[in-house]
């Protein structure tokens, strides 16, 4: 888990700046705030890095997905980007939360690219009423 998450963190930093990567791994890379898990979702398997505690969420795909989507992108000189697909992350986001607190309702209430494929999503969870 742990060579996955240093993986992750310099692939990442050979594709954005100091500055972003920072961020990443002073929000993300502390393992023991962050619940870092896969979640599998619409025949594709995101790795999941959760702030509970901040109620932040950042969201790649897994792996291999993203190297096939590099090599995708690299092979027609940048004209297929298929990783910055926001509304895509958002919603295995969405559905990653509904499974991990079936007790609470849980809203996303914005997300930000933070280096391509990683996003970071803000949510609000509540308790769900009793009945």
């Amino acid at each position: 888990m742990l060579k996955k998450l240093i993986l992750s963190i310099l692939v990442s930093l050979l594709m954005t700046g100091c500055g972003t990567m920072g961020y990443m791994v002073s929000t993300y890379g502390a393992m023991s705030d962050a619940v870092w898990s896969d979640f599998d979702y619409q025949d594709a398997t995101y790795r999941i890095f959760d702030r509970k505690d901040l109620s932040k969420i950042m969201v790649t795909a897994s792996l291999g997905d993203a190297a096939l989507h590099g090599a995708a992108r690299g092979a027609t000189f940048g004209g297929v980007n298929i990783d910055d697909d926001q509304p895509r992350y958002a919603s295995a986001t969405s559905a990653y939360l509904t499974k991990d607190r079936p007790s609470q309702v849980c809203k996303v209430l914005e997300g930000k690219l933070l280096v391509t494929p990683q996003w970071e999503f803000v949510y609000l969870c509540a308790d769900k009423p009793k009945v």
